[in-house]
């Protein structure tokens, strides 16, 4: 498995440095989510007022990314995001979250990485040949690969950054917010 090197970097930094948002998402991967990568709970409720708890803020209710009839919920504290698909999406299409590092928006170029249910940072921004560009308050060092091994480590990335919620995990809550975005 490929690693990846976070560090300081581009621009002048805002806001909570890279390793206390490091460990805000080690703690929220640790609260939320169980062993296998499962969510802990059993509704959504549950997993808004434990991040409320943890001081995150809910910034945007959304029918975009996710399968039909369905609500992305987004929650940040600081350079973190936390994201509920409550339908899941064409590629994993059960309910699930994700958490990661990102620079401030909501917007899947916003995230630099996500964290995997060890609490560790997955590189988001690998390119195959290449490396990930943008202004962030913090940079990833990435590698380059073939096709088939970048395909490969997605696939991996993908399963180890996506946390299922549980058979019968009830969504009502999060059905129930009022849209910010369609």
């Amino acid at each position: 498995m490929t690693s990846f090197t976070v560090h300081p970097g581009g621009g002048q930094r805002t806001g909570p440095s890279l390793a206390e948002s490091k460990r805000l998402g080690q703690r929220v991967v640790g609260r939320l989510v169980g062993p296998g990568g499962v969510v802990r709970f059993e509704n959504a409720r549950a997993v808004h007022e434990n991040l409320l708890r943890m001081g995150f803020a809910l910034t945007q209710v959304a029918t975009h990314g996710v399968r039909p009839g369905g609500r992305q919920v987004f929650y940040q504290s600081g350079h973190v995001l936390v994201r509920l698909k409550t339908t899941g999406t064409s590629r994993r299409p059960q309910p699930h979250m994700t958490v990661s590092l990102a620079r401030g928006g909501t917007g899947w170029h916003d995230e630099h990485a996500k964290f995997n249910a060890s609490g560790r940072l997955a590189g988001k921004t690998l390119r195959r040949g290449g490396r990930g560009g943008g202004s962030s308050p913090f940079t990833i060092i990435e590698c380059q690969m073939d096709a088939r091994t970048f395909g490969d480590h997605m696939d991996d990335w993908a399963h180890s950054t996506h946390f299922n919620c549980p058979a019968g995990f009830d969504v009502a809550f999060a059905h129930a917010l009022p849209l910010t975005r369609a």
